[in-house]
């Protein structure tokens, strides 16, 4: 989750800053909304972004969507994150637009719509292709889609559901043990230990 926000606030942090004149009180809303969401404070973070949402500056309206979007997700709202995120795909900057139909994604996921989970990534890694976050839950939507199939197709045939584990899972948590390994080997490479003076 810190990703989240370390990319959030890095997107809405410059736009803010280097935009001058009318609309200063939207953007100042959006860098409101964005504190507040950082600081898990999700009604102020809502209502900030409402306040700016309908904003006639397409910018000020299309962050603060995004973060909508993203403070209703943070609440467990997933309809209506999927909601904010579809009314903002088209017109949006490509690197929001990208980050909204990852968010949109990760939302669907949520809601086990595995299917139009993977369609939300595809459309992130067109805009963005170098997105490694995109691809790897886009593997991991297609995965749970054909798990949920074959234990569809296998229940209707022997009439009782069977208890199988998804190899989705399996994937996720060997990708991650393999870069925990990986980078503690290489913390253990790096330090060196000199002895320290005794005085």
């Amino acid at each position: 989750m810190n990703h989240f926000r370390r990319y959030f606030l890095s997107a809405v942090i410059p736009f803010l800053l280097c935009s001058c004149g009318e609309g200063v009180s939207g953007r100042l809303e959006v860098l409101s909304g964005a504190v507040h969401w950082h600081n898990r404070e999700w009604n102020d973070s809502t209502a900030s972004f409402l306040k700016s949402a309908d904003s006639p500056d397409e910018n000020i309206s299309d962050y603060a969507l995004y973060g909508l979007a993203l403070s209703y997700s943070s609440q467990n709202e997933l309809t209506a994150a999927v909601d904010r995120f579809s009314s903002l795909l088209d017109s949006a900057p490509d690197k929001l637009r990208s980050a909204a139909w990852y968010q949109k994604g990760v939302c669907e996921y949520r809601m086990e719509k595995y299917q139009e989970a993977a369609a939300s990534f595809r459309k992130s890694l067109e805009i963005e292709p170098s997105r490694t976050d995109a691809k790897i839950n886009l593997e991991l939507a297609l995965a749970k889609n054909k798990a949920g199939k074959q234990e569809t197709s296998s229940a209707e045939k022997n009439m009782t559901p069977e208890n199988t584990r998804s190899g989705a899972g399996n994937a996720f948590f060997s990708f991650i043990r393999k870069k925990e390994e990986t980078r503690w080997k290489k913390s253990g490479e790096s330090t060196t230990h000199e002895p320290v003076p005794d005085y």
